[in-house]
């Protein structure tokens, strides 16, 4: 489900997640994609100020592989500072989250498979509704022979991206 939310592709069955989402910002690198930076991050701030949308529950969303290539990335030349720096739960003054639910799987350009993803938003905008709870049915015939009980468990629930200007991504970022 937070797969879903995050870079679900909307065919049924599955929810549009974040990155699927017509009309959120986009900050882009090159032809190949690019190694994140300080201004990257500035950047996707600002497609989501743009709209008006610098409200609420801001903050970043990525992965393992942006969180250390971000660790060994210096803001500029001479401050010895670096893009997130040592023992931070925050970047550029707003809070960030680190899950490997967000892709490391990317394309674009040459570069197959191996780009990954950073949000910013207001996540007050994410909606994820689930109806009906969780149901389980156990199945003791299927499998009777090999001594195994077969578990079936549905779930309903739909993801929401309510205002999509409150989200700005790269989907680009080389972390190699």
């Amino acid at each position: 489900l937070e797969s879903a939310a995050i870079s679900g592709s909307g065919s049924d069955p599955i929810p549009e997640g974040i990155l699927s989402t017509t009309g959120i910002g986009s900050v882009a690198g090159g032809p190949d994609g690019s190694a994140p930076t300080w201004d990257d991050l500035v950047a996707l701030e600002r497609e989501v100020g743009i709209d008006n949308a610098l409200l609420g529950m801001l903050g970043y969303l990525t992965n393992t592989k942006v969180k250390a290539k971000l660790k060994t990335t210096k803001i500029d030349e001479g401050s010895g500072l670096f893009v997130w720096p040592q023992g931070a739960n925050e970047l550029n003054g707003y809070r960030v989250g680190v899950t490997n639910l967000v892709p490391s799987n990317l394309s674009k350009g040459s570069s197959s498979e191996i780009l990954s993803a950073i949000i910013f938003g207001n996540w007050n905008d994410l909606f994820i509704g689930q109806w009906g709870g969780i149901e389980v049915l156990p199945n003791p015939y299927t499998k009777a022979k090999a001594g195994l009980i077969e578990m079936i468990v549905n779930t309903y629930a739909d993801v929401l991206v309510l205002r999509p200007q409150s989200f700005a991504a790269k989907v680009d970022v080389q972390t190699a």
